[in-house]
């Protein structure tokens, strides 16, 4: 029954149009192209909903959840987009949009579209009413929140119906993030069907209008204790107020966990439980919220301890847990740069690194499978990036129709670097021998299928990619198998590295002492001298003039300041400094009022007054002005644009300072030094000592 019910679900997550000429009616269909979420300017920033055929519902009006919302506000969406056509049983006029149950609104959402009516028609017997389906392509704002968005259509009889819903909440941050499991010795029941990433999709099928069938995550254990994990990578630090967890409804949610509990963790290091439960028996549909109070988390872990007591698999005797969603609902609190604890890692002692990461802008919404059966010219695109070079791609969840052609274009820097021509052999794992190796970076992938013979009523030609199933072999340790993302392999000879890595890590800054650099976001203007408090320049030519010779050798001179400003674009300024002669940097809160005219050039930029005490400084003396950054860069203010050219311009933050005769005493650096001579030396004449002594 499981694999039956696995192949149902797989046909209808795989054909997102009708494919196959169907011999019996429909009372009406509605077809879901996409729902996506875009920008002001219709730039598409995000798919929250998949292509989806709704079957035959009658007067069951299917409730689909919205994923990836938040995601998609943070990344600028503003509006969503619903695209889809709908076959009536009765001749319509208009569809309309009722938000919150408010009044309907009918603002041009439908067309009639003789090209796809005719389409539809083709499809053959049972597709009488072709000819009143209408397009629709509707916008609605994206509003803080949660909220439902009625379809309605409107006939000419005016009478109306509601022909789907869609459910969203703005603060559901799981939605489409990374989940891996941990098994701890439970077996996992993946196959295609059941997966890890299931849990967080946020998609729930509809297969006859009324049962929303959510995919999700189960595991299976001999004796009736359980240890499996179910971690999920939020990405950035969030506020979570409440988890939920949804049963599988198709299955009675007869394998929710008999015991459990939910665990948060910022740094994946520590954790704190924020709920649980037990004595969960039979059969179980409603969903099992738990409210907590801002909880600091990046991670949330669901921890099955016990399943719920009912064998399924009679052949083995296994005790099966499991779930349809986890839903995490919260704010963000903190951007989180640092890499995800679950970041797959190379595994370089077989020379092959394996990951199933392919996110970025450009695979947003791509599918995982696809096949050529309605066209015989298909394109399908992913990205990857990797830090080491790489000699062949593997696609070790693969189906296709021996024989099928492909051409597979590696695109790096906008530039096309290799194609490469392959010939398949039927259903199972490929690898494919690029013939060379491709040095690191980003790539753009696009295999096409350029064949359209015909086998019988479809094109012989397909190909599908990237769901696990019974009998292809993965390693949980190194390749992930997720709806949403094609699962690939490289393989490489470079001895280190991490392989894959995702589009927006950010390698950890090192601090580091530098040299003024315009090109790493620095920005400066010298433009004050004040000798004893009283200004003897200002402006850059008095400043130019004025930094390279202070006399104050005949000891008249107590304080010298410096005043201008400096700011990073790419990181605030923690303290302002200076440097005598070379030796230690001193800090200090050295800020002074900043004019906007100073932050509107970079909010960053922050002015500057340092008064130095130079009452003891004997000769010749450089002081140079210093900026240390909240990233612990410290960077001296040395800037001198052209120099040597007609236009060049001094800007270095220094002032050359002569003081009475004599000699300074030495520095925080010079002593250390005399330190370490001195105790060489003593060193040196107890060796001497200890030789005498023998």
């Amino acid at each position: 029954m499981k694999k039956v019910l696995g192949l149902i679900l797989a046909v209808a997550l795989i054909f997102t149009l009708i494919t196959i000429v169907p011999t019996f009616a429909f009372d009406e269909v509605l077809n879901i192209d996409w729902v996506k979420a875009t920008d002001n300017d219709g730039n598409v920033i995000a798919t929250v909903y998949p292509a989806q055929v709704l079957w035959d519902y009658y007067d069951n009006v299917p409730v689909l959840d919205l994923v990836g919302v938040s995601g998609a506000i943070d990344g600028g969406a503003t509006l969503f987009n619903i695209v889809a056509w709908y076959m009536p049983e009765q001749e319509m006029t208009d569809i309309g949009l009722r938000i919150d149950g408010g009044e309907i609104d009918y603002d041009g959402y439908c067309s009639y579209q003789q090209v796809l009516c005719d389409a539809i028609a083709g499809f053959g017997a049972g597709w009488e009413n072709a000819s009143m389906t209408l397009r629709i392509d509707a916008y609605t704002p994206i509003v803080e929140g949660s909220h439902t968005i009625e379809v309605i259509a409107k006939f000419t009889d005016n009478s109306t119906k509601g022909i789907v819903t869609f459910r969203y909440r703005t603060d559901n941050v799981s939605s489409g993030k990374t989940s891996v499991e941990v098994l701890n010795g439970a077996v996992s029941m993946r196959s295609g069907f059941w997966d890890p990433a299931y849990a967080t999709d946020g998609i729930a099928p509809v297969f006859d209008g009324a049962n929303a069938c959510a995919l999700g995550w189960y595991v299976a254990n001999p004796t009736n204790a359980s240890d499996a994990k179910l971690y999920i990578d939020l990405e950035d630090q969030y506020a979570v107020n409440n988890v939920s967890i949804r049963p599988m409804g198709w299955m009675d949610g007869c394998m929710f966990p008999g015991t459990w509990e939910i665990l948060a963790s910022v740094d994946g290091a520590a954790w704190e439980q924020i709920g649980s439960g037990s004595g969960r028996t039979g059969n179980q549909t409603e969903t099992v919220s738990t409210d907590v109070q801002n909880v600091p988390a990046r991670y949330i872990c669901v921890h099955i301890i016990e399943h719920a007591g009912a064998v399924i698999d009679t052949n083995t005797g296994y005790y099966y847990s499991g779930f349809g969603e986890v839903d995490v609902f919260g704010t963000k609190i903190a951007d989180d740069d640092a890499r995800s604890i679950f970041a797959p890692v190379s595994n370089y002692e077989k020379g092959t690194a394996k990951d199933n990461y392919t996110g970025g802008q450009e695979a947003v919404g791509a599918p995982s499978a696809w096949t050529g059966y309605t066209t015989g010219d298909l394109d399908f695109d992913f990205s990857f990036r990797t830090d080491v070079s790489f000699h062949s791609i593997g696609f070790p969840g693969f189906w296709s129709y021996p024989g099928t052609p492909l051409e597979i274009e590696f695109v790096c820097d906008g530039q096309s670097v290799l194609i490469v021509n392959y010939v398949t052999g039927g259903d199972a794992p490929i690898v494919i021998d690029l013939g060379t190796t491709l040095p690191k970076g980003t790539y753009d992938v696009t295999i096409t299928i350029t064949d359209d013979e015909m086998s019988g009523e479809a094109y012989k030609c397909y190909m599908v990619l990237g769901f696990a199933t019974e009998g292809v072999l993965y390693d949980d340790d190194y390749c992930v198998f997720e709806r949403g993302n094609v699962a690939i392999d490289l393989y490489s000879y470079d001895s280190k590295g991490v392989g894959f890595v995702p589009f927006d890590y950010v390698e950890p800054h090192v601090a580091e002492k530098r040299d003024f650099d315009a090109n790493a976001g620095d920005g400066l203007s010298y433009d004050q001298i004040l000798i004893n408090g009283s200004e003897i320049a200002n402006g850059n030519a008095a400043v130019i003039a004025a930094k390279k010779s202070i006399d104050g050798s005949d000891g008249s001179i107590q304080t010298v300041t410096l005043h201008g400003w400096y700011g990073n674009g790419n990181s605030p300024t923690a303290a302002m400094g200076y440097q005598i002669n070379g030796g230690t940097v001193i800090y200090g809160d050295f800020f002074a009022a900043t004019e906007s005219a100073v932050t509107d050039l970079n909010a960053n930029n922050r002015r500057f007054t340092m008064e130095i005490d130079v009452s003891d400084l004997k000769g010749e003396n450089t002081i140079w002005v210093w900026a240390k950054l909240e990233n612990g860069d410290e960077i001296k203010l040395n800037r001198f644009d052209n120099k040597g050219t007609a236009n060049e311009k001094d800007r270095e933050v220094y002032v050359i300072y002569t003081g009475p005769a004599g000699v300074n005493p030495p520095t925080a650096d010079a002593s250390v030094v005399i330190f370490l001579v001195a105790a060489a030396a003593i060193a040196l004449v107890l060796l001497k000592k200890k030789g005498f002594n023998r």
